[in-house]
């Protein structure tokens, strides 16, 4: 049963393209494209502005970007189950506040993610 937003990010994960990210387990670590996927990949690339190697047919999975992400959704989602209890053990609070403490959360689960691709970047900037 998937009871958790962890079990269910797994498991679209898993199912999509064979990654379990509370294990590290994986089918592939690449996915790979048919002719006609890799025709449809370079057009979006090209209108896209995204840098691309033209006709390339093998795309690398991130694994440590998605295991990062998903640690960042679940301490965000702990963290909002943690504002709603506080505010249920306070006797109930407005939708306002909720509101206000939920977006605390977002916007610092937000910087967690920026923060984690600038120390990629720096890493991968050093020879």
């Amino acid at each position: 049963m998937l009871s958790t937003e962890g079990g269910l990010a797994d498991h679209l994960l898993n199912d999509y393209s064979g990654v379990n990210l509370r294990t590290g387990e994986h089918r592939e670590r690449t996915v790979s494209l048919n002719e006609p996927q890799v025709r449809l990949l370079d057009a979006f690339a090209e209108v896209s502005g995204i840098p691309h190697q033209r006709g390339q047919d093998e795309i690398q999975i991130p694994f440590d970007d998605l295991r990062e992400r998903h640690a960042i959704l679940m301490r965000g989602a702990q963290r909002e189950s943690e504002v709603y209890q506080k505010g249920q053990a306070e006797g109930g609070i407005s939708d306002a506040t909720l509101k206000s403490r939920l977006k605390a959360v977002s916007e610092q689960m937000e910087r967690e993610w920026r923060e984690y691709a600038q120390r990629k970047e720096t890493t991968s900037k050093t020879p």
